[in-house]
């Protein structure tokens, strides 16, 4: 091929290359941790709620704690699911939760969750963790 050739597909290469950003794509794969990304992706303690479900996984409560997203995010449920450890039936955490939104306190009380038996959270709950909009709660 004659060079004129050559330049022009390495500029378009080039260009390529730019526009689909992957200087910094192979920054973040090569330098964040894997927690770090999902954290930008899924949130903290907004969108998918990624880092205070991992927190609370960390404190080793034993069981499979079912996720409940006030905000229309999927759930990541499935991202920490065990299969050799059962469903809590007394453990929920809370994403995107507000006290005061009387819309979130009715879902939270028309919520039931059926692990074998029915689970309804109703008003007597116990908050165990908070942050921000993300609760872990306890039933009683």
């Amino acid at each position: 091929m004659k060079l004129k050739v050559k330049l022009i597909i390495l500029l378009l290469i080039i260009v390529f290359l730019h526009n689909m950003h992957f200087p910094t794509n192979v920054f973040d794969l090569s330098f964040r941790p894997y927690y770090h990304r999902l954290v930008r992706e899924l949130g903290q303690c907004e969108k998918s709620g990624y880092g205070f479900v991992w927190q609370v996984n960390r404190m080793n409560i034993g069981e499979n704690i079912r996720t409940l997203n006030f905000a229309n995010y999927p759930s990541i449920d499935s991202l920490f699911y065990q299969n050799n450890r059962a469903t809590s039936e007394k453990y929920f955490i809370l994403i995107n939760f507000d006290e005061k939104n009387k819309e979130h306190i009715k879902k939270l009380q028309d919520f039931s969750y059926n692990i074998g038996i029915k689970v309804h959270i109703n008003n007597n709950f116990k908050i165990i963790k908070k942050n921000l909009s993300c609760y872990l709660i306890s039933t009683t």
